[in-house]
């Protein structure tokens, strides 16, 4: 059967070499740009405003892929106008008088991104009435809310596709796509990427369907891989398109550095995925770890998940924006170090009590005395002491001695045993020999704190704790959500070249996810 032949405009951009050359095998391709392109010279050169031309150019093809544009920093009148308006009407007008059935739009998740937390002006995120909160994820059939010139260029595109499928005939598949790239690509310091991120064989999968969908006279979903904080609906892409993305950003979000700088950041603004975190995919074999903050993290197993110490209210002096809201806090239990407010959040622990009934809470005797005073049943508090243990399906969690200051003698860190990781949470502590217990449990990884204040220790000493344990992994951590980062990962990174030059650090962007036991290719 011979192959369908497909006109793709924009040939020589940066993403379209993805599908002419992830696709030959599946299309006959034929290329046209305003500029040659790289390696094909068979390639035509033409302007998408000249309409005659772009007739000719779709003669006999089965459909077009529409991907020329004028990209984000360009002037709106002499340069957005006519690529990304004048120019999408140009192709449509052209592949109506040339009998061409299908055109698939390259549109832009801009044109919603007036909905997320991560606009350019922070009160785009309200809704018209003043209140806040969006819901996620974002609906392609909401109505469109750009963040720029260039969205609203890409917006009218996607307006004139409606008016010619239906009044011309010329069906549609719009493709609102998110950053395209390799796996290098979804890992920069601006959350956005995170939730946006397109691998190239999702794009791939999501064109070459939108090429052969039947029933479809116009439709609009969106282009972005299954990446956990995703903001924007799958659904319709799946439903409609049979798109079943295969990639997440979360797989390769891990931020590594041996001794050495690490490139200033502000914290990044806060993310709404927090109530998918339950929702990770575990494979067999492997343990997800979030840092959510300050000594905060979860953890999931394929079979369980909990939290440990999740400081999630937010307080006058707090520097992150909360990950997620008590409603979402869903996990088989919750771990509590000691009793101070950044351990024990006691405005969120009581709420999602209420918002999750099965929720269990496990800790010193302190922190369970508060949580019922707090109407958390008793029934549903756990208290422990040094060397106790409590299985949650396939982890086992051993409750360790800490020494942290005078008021919280009963302070713990934890012990997290699944059947392929080990993990030790110090908990909020001081250096002390009895932190060296945990050494017969062969933690593969340590999240140690290293602000040195408030009975912490000192990133110095959290160096030279990872070197008398000779744990392989370190993850700094109880820095940034009430303290700035200052130098404090410099210092313990220097430290640990000489303390611990065998041990690698993981030093985590907020909101992160590693997936262990740890790849040594990263």
């Amino acid at each position: 059967m011979p192959k369908r032949r497909v006109l793709l405009t924009g040939a020589a951009g940066r993403i379209a070499p993805h599908l002419w050359r992830g696709l030959a095998d599946r299309f006959d391709w034929r290329l046209l740009d305003i500029v040659p392109v790289s390696g094909r010279p068979d390639a035509l050169q033409t302007d998408i405003n000249d309409t005659e031309a772009m007739r000719r150019a779709m003669e006999g093809v089965d459909a077009v892929v529409h991907l020329a544009a004028q990209s984000y920093d360009a002037d709106f009148t002499t340069s957005l106008v006519p690529r990304n308006i004048t120019g999408v009407y140009s192709v449509y007008e052209a592949a109506q008088r040339a009998g061409v059935r299908r055109v698939v739009l390259a549109s832009s998740y801009h044109v919603m991104e007036g909905y997320g937390p991560f606009a350019e002006k922070p009160t785009v995120c309200q809704a018209d009435d003043g209140s806040n909160a969006s819901e996620f994820p974002i609906s392609s059939e909401a109505p469109v809310r750009p963040d720029g010139l260039y969205a609203v260029s890409k917006a009218c595109g996607e307006v004139i596709a409606r008016y010619f499928a239906d009044y011309h005939g010329v069906t549609s598949v719009i493709l609102r796509l998110g950053a395209v790239g390799p796996k290098s690509a979804s890992t920069g310091a601006w959350p956005r990427t995170w939730s946006a991120w397109l691998a190239p064989q999702d794009f791939c999968q999501l064109v070459e369907n939108a090429i052969e969908a039947h029933n479809v006279r116009f439709v609009i979903v969106y282009g972005i891989s299954r990446n956990t904080r995703r903001l924007y609906d799958l659904e319709p892409g799946r439903a409609l398109l049979g798109y079943e993305p295969e990639e997440d950003s979360e797989l390769h979000l891990s931020h590594w550095y041996r001794a050495g700088p690490v490139p200033p950041a502000p914290p990044p603004p806060g993310i709404p995925y927090g109530h998918r975190l339950p929702e990770l995919i575990v494979p067999s074999g492997r343990l997800a770890l979030c840092w959510i903050g300050q000594a905060g993290f979860f953890v999931k197993s394929p079979a369980a998940s909990l939290y440990i110490d999740p400081f999630i209210s937010v307080w006058p002096d707090t520097l992150q924006a909360p990950l997620l809201t008590p409603a979402v806090l869903r996990a088989d239990v919750v771990l509590m170090t000691h009793h101070h407010r950044d351990h024990l959040d006691r405005q969120a622990l009581p709420l999602a009590a209420v918002a999750s009934p099965s929720l269990r809470f496990a800790g010193p005797a302190s922190c369970c005395a508060i949580l019922e005073g707090l109407g958390v049943a008793a029934s549903r508090l756990i208290a422990l002491r040094p060397g106790e243990r409590m299985q949650i399906a396939d982890m086992e969690i051993v409750a360790m001695a800490t020494r942290h200051l005078s008021d919280a003698t009963d302070a713990l860190g934890y012990v997290v045993r699944s059947p392929s990781v080990t993990i030790y949470h110090t908990g909020g502590t001081e250096n002390d020999p009895v932190l060296l217990g945990a050494g017969e449990y062969h933690p593969d990884l340590l999240l140690v704190p290293i602000n040195g204040r408030g009975g912490n220790m000192t990133a110095e000493q959290a160096a030279q704790l990872v070197g008398q344990l000779g744990v392989p992994a370190v993850v700094p951590m109880h820095y940034g959500s009430l303290q700035p980062q200052a130098d404090l990962v410099d210092r313990f990174l220097t430290s640990l070249a000489s303390a611990a030059p065998r041990a690698r650090p993981a030093v985590m962007a907020y909101g992160a996810i590693l997936y262990l036991p740890l790849r040594t290719e990263i």
